[in-house]
């Protein structure tokens, strides 16, 4: 076993996030909606696996782009 691991450090205000997000299009600032959901939830973005920031941003994409409303956390919950 590596005796040399290291954690990052963490800062107020700075959030620590997956490699593998920023590679598959996540783009920050992120939206008001997601930091909303994170903030509801007590989460913390590096909690969230790549399959359910996928399942926010389909669904913010559907409430902007094909109902023309903004994101709801009441119709979130009742999906998800």
């Amino acid at each position: 076993m590596p005796t040399n691991h290291r954690t990052p450090g963490k800062n107020e205000g700075e959030i620590v996030l997956f490699r593998s997000f920023i590679q598959r299009g996540l783009g920050l600032l992120a939206s008001d909606f997601l930091c909303g959901l994170l903030h509801y939830y007590g989460l913390i973005l590096n909690h969230l696996t790549p399959n359910a920031v996928l399942h926010i941003s389909i669904f913010v994409h559907l409430c902007e782009a094909y109902l023309g409303i903004c994101p709801l956390f009441t119709l979130f919950r009742h999906f998800f």
